[in-house]
Protein backbone atom coordinates (compact mmCIF):
# COMPACT_ATOMS: atom_id res chain seq x y z
CA UNK A 1 0.00 0.00 0.00
CA UNK A 2 0.96 3.46 -0.91
CA UNK A 3 1.83 5.26 2.45
CA UNK A 4 0.31 8.52 3.11
CA UNK A 5 3.44 10.46 3.58
CA UNK A 6 4.71 9.78 -0.33
CA UNK A 7 5.44 12.58 -2.69
CA UNK A 8 5.55 11.19 -6.57
CA UNK A 9 8.64 11.75 -8.33
CA UNK A 10 8.40 9.84 -12.05
CA UNK A 11 6.74 7.00 -11.40
CA UNK A 12 8.48 5.96 -8.12
CA UNK A 13 7.40 6.82 -4.65
CA UNK A 14 9.85 8.18 -1.86
CA UNK A 15 9.11 9.18 1.33
CA UNK A 16 9.64 12.30 3.16
CA UNK A 17 10.19 14.10 6.28
CA UNK A 18 7.97 16.48 7.50
CA UNK A 19 10.63 18.73 6.64
CA UNK A 20 11.06 17.75 2.90
CA UNK A 21 7.98 18.75 1.89
CA UNK A 22 9.54 21.23 -0.24
CA UNK A 23 12.61 20.90 -2.62
CA UNK A 24 15.86 21.44 -1.59
CA UNK A 25 17.32 24.45 -1.21
CA UNK A 26 20.49 23.05 -1.15
CA UNK A 27 22.32 24.55 -3.86
CA UNK A 28 22.89 22.62 -7.22
CA UNK A 29 25.47 22.61 -9.52
CA UNK A 30 24.44 24.63 -12.33
CA UNK A 31 25.76 27.82 -14.33
CA UNK A 32 22.32 29.37 -12.78
CA UNK A 33 23.20 28.36 -9.21
CA UNK A 34 24.24 32.57 -8.62
CA UNK A 35 20.86 33.31 -10.68
CA UNK A 36 19.99 36.71 -9.20
CA UNK A 37 17.22 39.78 -9.68
CA UNK A 38 17.30 43.18 -9.49
CA UNK A 39 14.55 46.20 -9.51
CA UNK A 40 15.17 49.16 -11.82
CA UNK A 41 16.05 52.37 -10.03
CA UNK A 42 12.58 54.29 -9.36
CA UNK A 43 13.56 56.76 -11.99
CA UNK A 44 13.45 53.69 -14.55
CA UNK A 45 9.82 53.30 -13.37
CA UNK A 46 6.63 54.06 -14.00
CA UNK A 47 4.25 55.74 -11.21
CA UNK A 48 0.61 56.84 -10.12
CA UNK A 49 -1.00 54.31 -12.21
CA UNK A 50 -4.07 52.89 -11.32
CA UNK A 51 -4.76 49.15 -11.23
CA UNK A 52 -8.65 48.05 -11.80
CA UNK A 53 -9.82 44.44 -11.69
CA UNK A 54 -9.87 41.71 -14.11
CA UNK A 55 -11.74 38.14 -13.91
CA UNK A 56 -10.75 36.93 -10.53
CA UNK A 57 -8.18 34.02 -11.87
CA UNK A 58 -6.50 36.05 -14.44
CA UNK A 59 -2.86 37.95 -14.34
CA UNK A 60 -3.87 41.97 -14.50
CA UNK A 61 -0.86 42.76 -16.39
CA UNK A 62 0.43 41.88 -20.06
CA UNK A 63 3.18 42.75 -21.43
CA UNK A 64 4.90 41.91 -25.11
CA UNK A 65 8.26 43.13 -26.74
CA UNK A 66 6.85 46.89 -26.94
CA UNK A 67 4.33 47.26 -24.62
CA UNK A 68 2.08 46.34 -21.48
CA UNK A 69 -1.42 47.26 -20.33
CA UNK A 70 -3.21 46.62 -17.42
CA UNK A 71 -7.02 47.01 -16.99
CA UNK A 72 -8.11 50.93 -15.66
CA UNK A 73 -11.67 50.40 -14.89
CA UNK A 74 -14.91 48.09 -15.34
CA UNK A 75 -14.32 48.85 -19.20
CA UNK A 76 -11.25 50.33 -19.59
CA UNK A 77 -7.57 49.33 -20.24
CA UNK A 78 -4.51 51.31 -20.34
CA UNK A 79 -1.79 50.12 -23.25
CA UNK A 80 1.38 51.82 -22.51
CA UNK A 81 4.95 51.80 -24.47
CA UNK A 82 7.64 49.71 -22.31
CA UNK A 83 9.85 52.97 -22.72
CA UNK A 84 7.11 54.80 -20.53
CA UNK A 85 8.79 56.62 -17.09
CA UNK A 86 7.58 58.08 -14.33
CA UNK A 87 4.42 59.91 -13.28
CA UNK A 88 2.15 59.78 -16.61
CA UNK A 89 0.04 63.16 -16.63
CA UNK A 90 -2.12 61.35 -19.32
CA UNK A 91 -2.74 57.38 -19.94
CA UNK A 92 -4.52 56.97 -23.06
CA UNK A 93 -7.22 53.98 -21.96
CA UNK A 94 -8.92 51.19 -24.56
CA UNK A 95 -13.24 52.21 -23.60
CA UNK A 96 -15.89 49.91 -24.01
CA UNK A 97 -19.14 51.67 -23.40
CA UNK A 98 -21.41 49.58 -21.14
CA UNK A 99 -19.97 46.13 -21.39
CA UNK A 100 -17.02 44.65 -18.83
CA UNK A 101 -13.43 43.55 -20.11
CA UNK A 102 -13.01 40.31 -18.02
CA UNK A 103 -9.65 39.87 -20.00
CA UNK A 104 -7.30 41.15 -22.17
CA UNK A 105 -3.97 39.41 -24.39
CA UNK A 106 -1.41 40.99 -26.72
CA UNK A 107 -1.21 38.88 -29.93
CA UNK A 108 2.13 36.50 -29.57
CA UNK A 109 3.13 37.34 -33.23
CA UNK A 110 2.70 41.17 -33.57
CA UNK A 111 3.75 43.20 -31.05
CA UNK A 112 1.07 46.17 -32.28
CA UNK A 113 -2.11 43.93 -31.70
CA UNK A 114 -4.17 43.20 -28.51
CA UNK A 115 -7.45 41.83 -28.23
CA UNK A 116 -9.80 42.21 -24.80
CA UNK A 117 -12.52 39.53 -23.71
CA UNK A 118 -15.69 41.13 -23.37
CA UNK A 119 -18.84 40.71 -21.43
CA UNK A 120 -21.27 40.87 -24.38
CA UNK A 121 -19.38 37.41 -26.06
CA UNK A 122 -17.24 39.92 -28.53
CA UNK A 123 -13.51 40.07 -28.97
CA UNK A 124 -12.82 43.27 -29.23
CA UNK A 125 -9.51 43.67 -31.67
CA UNK A 126 -7.30 47.33 -31.78
CA UNK A 127 -4.02 48.00 -33.97
CA UNK A 128 -1.45 49.94 -31.68
CA UNK A 129 0.13 52.62 -33.45
CA UNK A 130 3.92 52.14 -33.31
CA UNK A 131 4.20 54.90 -30.83
CA UNK A 132 1.59 53.79 -28.78
CA UNK A 133 -2.16 55.55 -28.13
CA UNK A 134 -1.92 59.07 -28.21
CA UNK A 135 -5.23 59.59 -26.85
CA UNK A 136 -8.56 57.10 -25.59
CA UNK A 137 -9.82 54.89 -28.39
CA UNK A 138 -13.79 54.01 -28.16
CA UNK A 139 -13.89 52.22 -30.87
CA UNK A 140 -11.90 48.48 -32.17
CA UNK A 141 -10.48 47.85 -35.15
CA UNK A 142 -11.91 44.72 -35.70
CA UNK A 143 -15.18 42.65 -33.91
CA UNK A 144 -16.09 39.23 -34.13
CA UNK A 145 -18.96 38.00 -31.82
CA UNK A 146 -18.17 34.27 -30.35
CA UNK A 147 -21.24 33.85 -29.11
CA UNK A 148 -24.15 35.87 -26.54
CA UNK A 149 -22.23 34.56 -23.18
CA UNK A 150 -19.53 36.47 -21.49
CA UNK A 151 -16.00 36.41 -22.82
CA UNK A 152 -13.54 34.95 -19.43
CA UNK A 153 -9.83 34.73 -20.89
CA UNK A 154 -8.36 34.91 -24.18
CA UNK A 155 -4.88 33.32 -25.28
CA UNK A 156 -3.08 33.41 -28.87
CA UNK A 157 -1.61 31.33 -30.96
CA UNK A 158 1.83 31.06 -30.44
CA UNK A 159 3.24 30.92 -33.93
CA UNK A 160 -0.17 31.15 -36.34
CA UNK A 161 -1.14 34.75 -37.68
CA UNK A 162 -4.80 35.99 -35.98
CA UNK A 163 -5.68 32.64 -34.04
CA UNK A 164 -7.08 33.39 -30.33
CA UNK A 165 -8.86 30.60 -28.14
CA UNK A 166 -11.73 32.37 -26.29
CA UNK A 167 -13.01 30.81 -23.05
CA UNK A 168 -16.77 31.71 -22.67
CA UNK A 169 -19.18 31.56 -19.45
CA UNK A 170 -20.85 28.85 -20.32
CA UNK A 171 -17.54 26.89 -20.04
CA UNK A 172 -17.17 27.02 -23.81
CA UNK A 173 -13.38 27.12 -25.90
CA UNK A 174 -14.08 29.03 -28.91
CA UNK A 175 -10.87 29.65 -31.73
CA UNK A 176 -11.29 32.50 -33.51
CA UNK A 177 -9.64 33.48 -36.86
CA UNK A 178 -9.51 37.05 -36.91
CA UNK A 179 -8.23 37.18 -40.55
CA UNK A 180 -12.30 35.47 -41.00
CA UNK A 181 -13.60 37.62 -38.64
CA UNK A 182 -15.41 33.96 -37.45
CA UNK A 183 -15.30 31.21 -35.43
CA UNK A 184 -13.08 28.10 -36.66
CA UNK A 185 -13.04 25.56 -34.37
CA UNK A 186 -14.89 25.03 -30.24
CA UNK A 187 -13.11 22.55 -28.31
CA UNK A 188 -15.10 19.47 -26.62
CA UNK A 189 -17.61 20.03 -24.23
CA UNK A 190 -15.71 18.42 -21.65
CA UNK A 191 -15.38 21.15 -19.27
CA UNK A 192 -17.65 20.65 -15.86
CA UNK A 193 -16.82 23.99 -14.53
CA UNK A 194 -14.86 27.40 -15.75
CA UNK A 195 -11.77 26.98 -17.31
CA UNK A 196 -9.41 29.12 -15.21
CA UNK A 197 -6.20 28.76 -17.36
CA UNK A 198 -5.77 27.52 -21.38
CA UNK A 199 -1.88 27.90 -22.54
CA UNK A 200 -0.40 26.50 -25.82
CA UNK A 201 2.75 24.05 -26.25
CA UNK A 202 5.49 25.59 -28.09
CA UNK A 203 4.80 23.85 -31.65
CA UNK A 204 0.77 25.38 -31.25
CA UNK A 205 -0.96 21.72 -32.06
CA UNK A 206 -1.66 21.22 -27.95
CA UNK A 207 -4.08 23.53 -25.52
CA UNK A 208 -3.58 23.09 -21.68
CA UNK A 209 -6.55 23.75 -19.51
CA UNK A 210 -7.00 24.55 -16.15
CA UNK A 211 -10.59 24.51 -14.37
CA UNK A 212 -12.54 24.67 -11.57
CA UNK A 213 -13.40 21.35 -11.49
CA UNK A 214 -10.19 21.05 -10.13
CA UNK A 215 -8.76 18.59 -13.86
CA UNK A 216 -6.29 19.11 -16.06
CA UNK A 217 -6.66 18.60 -19.96
CA UNK A 218 -4.68 18.64 -22.85
CA UNK A 219 -6.66 19.19 -26.17
CA UNK A 220 -5.66 18.46 -30.19
CA UNK A 221 -7.77 21.50 -30.99
CA UNK A 222 -8.08 20.28 -34.89
CA UNK A 223 -9.02 17.34 -34.07
CA UNK A 224 -11.43 18.12 -31.84
CA UNK A 225 -10.18 15.85 -29.23
CA UNK A 226 -9.25 15.25 -25.58
CA UNK A 227 -5.89 14.02 -25.90
CA UNK A 228 -5.88 13.89 -21.43
CA UNK A 229 -8.03 14.32 -18.42
CA UNK A 230 -6.02 13.92 -14.97
CA UNK A 231 -6.99 15.38 -11.29
CA UNK A 232 -4.79 17.75 -10.84
CA UNK A 233 -4.48 20.43 -7.85
CA UNK A 234 -7.57 19.29 -5.29
CA UNK A 235 -8.36 23.12 -3.60
CA UNK A 236 -11.52 25.00 -4.31
CA UNK A 237 -8.62 27.96 -5.91
CA UNK A 238 -8.47 28.09 -9.62
CA UNK A 239 -5.05 26.63 -10.87
CA UNK A 240 -2.84 28.14 -13.89
CA UNK A 241 -0.48 26.16 -16.51
CA UNK A 242 2.08 26.71 -18.88
CA UNK A 243 4.30 24.34 -20.83
CA UNK A 244 7.99 24.28 -20.21
CA UNK A 245 10.98 22.51 -21.44
CA UNK A 246 14.09 23.41 -22.92
CA UNK A 247 14.91 24.19 -26.79
CA UNK A 248 14.75 20.92 -28.98
CA UNK A 249 13.76 18.64 -25.77
CA UNK A 250 10.76 16.98 -24.13
CA UNK A 251 8.40 19.29 -23.38
CA UNK A 252 6.16 19.26 -20.08
CA UNK A 253 3.47 20.75 -19.13
CA UNK A 254 3.66 22.34 -15.32
CA UNK A 255 0.63 23.39 -13.19
CA UNK A 256 0.33 25.62 -10.31
CA UNK A 257 -2.54 25.75 -7.59
CA UNK A 258 -3.74 24.42 -4.39
CA UNK A 259 -4.05 21.44 -2.37
CA UNK A 260 -6.82 20.77 -0.04
CA UNK A 261 -5.82 22.92 2.91
CA UNK A 262 -3.88 26.07 1.93
CA UNK A 263 -0.69 24.50 0.51
CA UNK A 264 0.42 26.05 -3.15
CA UNK A 265 2.04 23.83 -4.69
CA UNK A 266 3.00 23.10 -8.39
CA UNK A 267 2.84 19.80 -10.64
CA UNK A 268 5.05 18.49 -13.00
CA UNK A 269 2.95 16.04 -15.69
CA UNK A 270 4.64 14.56 -19.02
CA UNK A 271 2.13 14.66 -22.05
CA UNK A 272 3.05 11.64 -23.52
CA UNK A 273 2.16 9.68 -19.81
CA UNK A 274 -0.58 11.32 -18.19
CA UNK A 275 -1.20 8.31 -16.22
CA UNK A 276 0.94 10.20 -12.87
CA UNK A 277 2.98 13.39 -12.18
CA UNK A 278 6.32 13.47 -12.81
CA UNK A 279 7.11 15.21 -9.71
CA UNK A 280 4.20 16.86 -7.16
CA UNK A 281 6.17 19.72 -4.93
CA UNK A 282 4.28 21.64 -1.70
CA UNK A 283 5.81 25.06 -1.75
CA UNK A 284 4.31 26.66 1.11
CA UNK A 285 0.82 27.77 2.52
CA UNK A 286 -0.72 30.92 1.43
CA UNK A 287 -4.08 32.57 -0.12
CA UNK A 288 -2.96 33.54 -3.52
CA UNK A 289 -3.15 32.71 -6.84
CA UNK A 290 0.34 31.29 -7.93
CA UNK A 291 1.89 32.66 -12.27
CA UNK A 292 4.19 30.10 -13.72
CA UNK A 293 6.54 31.26 -16.40
CA UNK A 294 8.71 29.63 -18.70
CA UNK A 295 12.09 30.29 -20.56
CA UNK A 296 11.91 27.33 -23.43
CA UNK A 297 15.38 28.01 -23.93
CA UNK A 298 16.99 27.69 -20.95
CA UNK A 299 14.55 25.49 -19.30
CA UNK A 300 14.36 27.72 -16.49
CA UNK A 301 10.52 28.22 -14.41
CA UNK A 302 9.70 30.86 -12.79
CA UNK A 303 6.80 31.63 -9.84
CA UNK A 304 5.06 34.44 -8.43
CA UNK A 305 1.65 35.16 -6.54
CA UNK A 306 -0.82 38.24 -7.13
CA UNK A 307 -0.17 39.56 -3.60
CA UNK A 308 3.48 38.13 -3.06
CA UNK A 309 6.97 39.99 -2.86
CA UNK A 310 9.01 37.39 -3.89
CA UNK A 311 9.38 35.56 -7.89
CA UNK A 312 11.10 31.31 -7.05
CA UNK A 313 13.16 29.95 -9.77
CA UNK A 314 13.89 26.96 -11.10
CA UNK A 315 15.65 24.91 -13.31
CA UNK A 316 14.16 21.84 -15.86
CA UNK A 317 16.30 18.80 -15.19
CA UNK A 318 16.85 15.51 -16.23
CA UNK A 319 17.65 14.11 -12.99
CA UNK A 320 15.52 13.73 -9.73
CA UNK A 321 13.37 15.92 -8.37
CA UNK A 322 13.12 17.19 -12.02
CA UNK A 323 12.16 20.58 -10.67
CA UNK A 324 15.56 22.16 -9.56
CA UNK A 325 15.32 25.01 -6.98
CA UNK A 326 18.09 27.52 -7.65
CA UNK A 327 16.76 30.99 -5.84
CA UNK A 328 13.96 33.20 -5.01
CA UNK A 329 13.76 37.15 -5.83
CA UNK A 330 12.60 38.87 -2.73
CA UNK A 331 10.93 42.45 -1.98
CA UNK A 332 9.23 43.86 0.04
CA UNK A 333 6.40 45.76 -2.29
CA UNK A 334 3.57 42.75 -3.25
CA UNK A 335 3.18 41.96 -6.53
CA UNK A 336 -1.01 42.55 -8.24
CA UNK A 337 0.61 41.44 -11.12
CA UNK A 338 3.90 40.24 -12.94
CA UNK A 339 4.71 39.50 -16.29
CA UNK A 340 7.90 37.73 -18.23
CA UNK A 341 8.85 39.91 -21.05
CA UNK A 342 10.65 38.50 -24.37
CA UNK A 343 14.25 37.09 -24.47
CA UNK A 344 14.55 40.31 -26.94
CA UNK A 345 14.39 42.53 -24.14
CA UNK A 346 16.78 41.11 -22.17
CA UNK A 347 20.31 42.98 -22.05
CA UNK A 348 22.80 40.42 -23.15
CA UNK A 349 26.21 42.13 -22.54
CA UNK A 350 25.10 41.79 -18.88
CA UNK A 351 24.42 38.72 -19.05
CA UNK A 352 20.47 39.10 -18.47
CA UNK A 353 19.12 36.07 -18.78
CA UNK A 354 14.94 37.42 -18.00
CA UNK A 355 13.14 40.29 -17.42
CA UNK A 356 10.16 40.72 -15.48
CA UNK A 357 7.72 43.82 -15.20
CA UNK A 358 5.30 43.76 -11.69
CA UNK A 359 2.54 46.29 -11.23
CA UNK A 360 2.22 46.94 -7.49
CA UNK A 361 -0.84 47.77 -5.48
CA UNK A 362 0.47 51.68 -5.39
CA UNK A 363 0.03 51.83 -9.58
CA UNK A 364 3.96 51.20 -9.76
CA UNK A 365 4.99 49.42 -12.72
CA UNK A 366 8.54 48.30 -11.96
CA UNK A 367 11.17 46.29 -14.19
CA UNK A 368 13.10 43.37 -12.53
CA UNK A 369 16.55 42.26 -14.05
CA UNK A 370 17.78 38.58 -13.86
CA UNK A 371 21.27 38.21 -14.55
CA UNK A 372 24.23 35.10 -14.22
CA UNK A 373 27.15 36.72 -12.98
CA UNK A 374 30.00 35.78 -15.14
CA UNK A 375 33.86 37.03 -14.38
CA UNK A 376 34.34 37.58 -17.79
CA UNK A 377 31.60 39.24 -19.52
CA UNK A 378 33.15 41.41 -22.30
CA UNK A 379 32.35 38.97 -24.77
CA UNK A 380 28.65 37.54 -25.62
CA UNK A 381 27.96 34.47 -23.62
CA UNK A 382 26.65 31.84 -26.18
CA UNK A 383 25.63 29.27 -23.41
CA UNK A 384 23.02 31.55 -21.67
CA UNK A 385 21.77 32.67 -25.08
CA UNK A 386 21.21 30.37 -27.96
CA UNK A 387 19.54 31.83 -30.53
CA UNK A 388 15.38 32.52 -29.53
CA UNK A 389 11.88 32.67 -31.41
CA UNK A 390 11.81 35.89 -33.18
CA UNK A 391 7.77 36.28 -32.15
CA UNK A 392 6.79 36.16 -35.71
CA UNK A 393 4.29 34.27 -36.98
CA UNK A 394 5.41 31.07 -39.22
CA UNK A 395 2.41 30.29 -40.91
CA UNK A 396 -1.51 31.93 -41.58
CA UNK A 397 -4.23 31.53 -39.95
CA UNK A 398 -5.90 29.16 -43.30
CA UNK A 399 -2.70 27.04 -42.99
CA UNK A 400 -3.03 26.24 -39.03
CA UNK A 401 -6.65 25.46 -39.43
CA UNK A 402 -5.76 23.91 -42.62
CA UNK A 403 -3.45 21.38 -40.32
CA UNK A 404 -0.24 22.70 -40.75
CA UNK A 405 2.71 23.29 -38.55
CA UNK A 406 5.61 24.98 -39.15
CA UNK A 407 8.56 25.94 -36.45
CA UNK A 408 8.98 29.42 -35.13
CA UNK A 409 11.57 31.09 -36.54
CA UNK A 410 15.07 31.93 -34.60
CA UNK A 411 17.31 34.81 -34.20
CA UNK A 412 20.92 35.54 -32.39
CA UNK A 413 20.82 37.69 -29.39
CA UNK A 414 24.12 38.35 -30.03
CA UNK A 415 24.60 42.22 -30.60
CA UNK A 416 27.08 42.69 -32.46
CA UNK A 417 24.35 39.93 -35.59
CA UNK A 418 21.48 42.92 -35.09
Amino acid sequence: KTHSRFVLFSFRSYPYSKSQKMLSKKPRESKFRHLFGTPFQAVECVTGLKVGAIQMDANPLKANGSFFALPWGTGTVAVLPLSSKGNLAEVPLLVHDEKTVNDFAFSSTDDRLIATACSDGTVDFYRIPSEGFASDVTNPDQRVQVNDKRIMSLSFHPLASDVVAAVDASKGVSLVDLNSSSVKLSLPESHKAAPTCLSWNAQGDLLASSCKDKVLRLFDPRANSVVASVEDHQGAKGAQNTFVGRANDTEYVLSVGFGKGSDRQMNLWDPRNMAQKVVSVNLDSGSSTLFPFADRDLGLVYIAGKGDGNIRYYELGSDEPYLHYLNEYKSKDPQSGVVLLPKSNVDASKCEVARFLKVTPQGAVVPIRFEVPRRENTFFQDDLFPDTFDRRASMSSDEWFGGGNKPGNKVSLNPENK
